[in-house]
C-alpha cells in the first residue's frame, strides 16, 4: 500500500509540474489575448488571464461543505 502512495504522489507531482510549466511557457511565448494551433482546427491555447478566487468556484453551492465567502 506504501508503494501505491508513493506512486500516486509522484503521478501527481508531475501533474502540478506540468500544469506549471505549462502555464510558463504561455506567458512567456504567447502575448495576452492572443492564440496559437497546437493541432489546427482541434487544439489551440489561448494566452487569458482570470481573477476568479478558488473559494468562489461553488459559492452558490448548497453543500454545507463549501467554503465560506
Amino acid at each position: 500500500m506504501e508503494t501505491m502512495r508513493k506512486y500516486h504522489i509522484m503521478i501527481a507531482a508531475l501533474i502540478v509540474l506540468c500544469d506549471r510549466m505549462t502555464k510558463w511557457l504561455v506567458s512567456e511565448k504567447i502575448t495576452l489575448h492572443d492564440s496559437i494551433d497546437i493541432v489546427p482546427g482541434v487544439f489551440r491555447l489561448t494566452h487569458v488571464r482570470t481573477r476568479v478566487r478558488p473559494s468562489a468556484l461553488f459559492a452558490e453551492s448548497p453543500s454545507e461543505w463549501r467554503w465560506p465567502c
